[in-house]
C-alpha cells in the first residue's frame, strides 16, 4: 500500500479547515438570527412602555375608587354596630335615646363626663373610650373611626369626644335622654353621620353633626341665621354614610348654601373642595323648616 504524498495530506487538512470554518460561520449566523429574533428595537419599547402607562392611567383610579368602596361598606358597618348599640341602650333605658353625655360629680368640683363614644375625667383630663355610653352594647373602640377620615386632625378642644361620626346636634342638645316616643319620624331623622369641619389648617373632627339652621326642640323655633358651614363630610366617592334613628344606614349627598358670603376658610369654594356640606332633603332653599328636615326628630 503506497503511503499518501505530501500533496495529499495538505489537500485533506485544507478541505477539513474549509469545512470547519463552514461550520464555525453558519453556527454564528444561526445564534445571530436568534439573537434578531428575540430582541427589541427602542421603538418597540418605547410602544409597550406607552401602553403601559395608558392602562396604568385606566386602571389606578378604578382601584383606588374600588379601594374607597370597601371602606365605605366598612364604614357603613361602624354606623350600623352604633345604631344597634344606641337602640339597645334605649331599651335599657327606658326607652330613652341617648344623650349627648352624662355627667357623675367627683370630690374638688371635678366631674365625670361620659359621652357616646367615651368618658372624660375633668380631674385627670384623661379619656377612656371603653367608658362610652354604648361601649358595653358594642365592645370595640374601632367602629367609632372610619378609616377614609383618618387623617383628619382630631383638634385640641374636645378632643376626647371628636370622633369620625357626628351626632345629631338638635338631639345632643337635650341634657337627657329624649324618649324615643318624640321621634315621629325616626326613618327620616338623622343619628349620626359622617362629618368634618373646615378650619385655616384644613379639615377638623367634630362631636356633633348640624343642620343648616338651628331648631331649638323646646320652643321649635329656627334661628334665621344659616350657618357659616356644613359638617356632614362626603368622603365616600362624594357621599356621606348617615346613620338614621330607626337604626338603618343610608350614603347621601351634602349640599352647599347657594347664597354663601362667608371667607376662607368657611367660603363655598373651600367647602366643596373638601367636599363638607349640609344633610338636606335637596339644595338648600333657604326655608328652615324645609332645610332642617333631616334634624327635626319632632314634627
Amino acid at each position: 500500500m503506497n503511503a499518501p504524498s505530501v500533496r495529499n495530506i495538505a489537500n485533506n487538512s485544507t478541505v477539513t479547515s474549509v469545512a470547519s470554518f463552514t461550520s464555525v460561520t453558519a453556527t454564528s449566523r444561526c445564534r445571530s438570527a436568534i439573537t434578531k429574533r428575540f430582541g427589541f428595537t427602542l421603538i418597540e419599547l418605547l410602544v409597550v412602555i406607552a401602553i403601559i402607562a395608558i392602562l396604568a392611567s385606566i386602571l389606578f383610579p378604578v382601584f383606588a375608587q374600588a379601594r374607597e368602596k370597601a371602606r365605605q361598606a366598612s364604614c357603613a358597618s361602624n354606623l350600623k354596630q352604633i345604631g344597634v348599640g344606641a337602640l339597645m341602650y334605649s331599651q335599657d333605658y327606658d326607652e330613652l335615646v341617648m344623650p349627648q353625655s352624662t355627667s357623675t360629680a367627683l370630690p374638688g368640683g371635678f366631674s365625670l363626663q361620659t359621652y357616646w363614644n367615651a368618658s372624660y375625667n375633668t380631674q385627670t383630663t384623661e379619656a377612656d373610650p371603653t367608658q362610652g355610653l354604648i361601649y358595653p352594647y358594642m365592645k370595640s373602640v374601632a367602629v367609632r373611626e372610619c378609616l377614609t377620615a383618618a387623617p383628619i386632625e382630631v383638634g385640641v378642644t374636645n378632643a376626647y369626644k371628636s370622633t369620625t361620626y357626628g351626632y345629631n346636634s338638635a338631639i345632643s342638645a337635650a341634657s337627657v335622654g329624649l324618649p324615643v316616643s318624640e321621634f315621629t319620624n325616626p326613618s327620616s331623622t338623622i343619628l349620626m353621620a359622617d362629618n368634618a369641619f373646615p378650619t385655616a389648617t384644613g379639615l377638623q373632627r367634630l362631636s356633633t353633626v348640624s343642620p343648616p339652621y338651628s331648631w331649638t326642640p323646646s320652643t321649635g323655633v329656627y334661628q334665621p341665621a344659616l350657618r357659616n358651614s356644613g359638617a356632614a363630610h362626603a368622603r365616600h366617592n362624594g357621599m356621606c354614610e348617615v346613620l338614621w334613628a330607626d337604626g338603618h344606614v343610608k350614603a347621601m349627598p351634602v349640599f352647599l348654601s347657594p347664597t354663601s358670603t362667608q371667607v376662607a376658610p368657611y367660603d363655598n369654594a373651600n367647602q366643596k373642595a373638601n367636599n363638607v356640606g349640609f344633610l338636606t332633603p335637596g339644595p338648600l332653599t333657604g326655608n328652615p323648616a324645609t332645610d332642617d328636615a333631616y334634624f327635626v326628630y319632632r314634627q
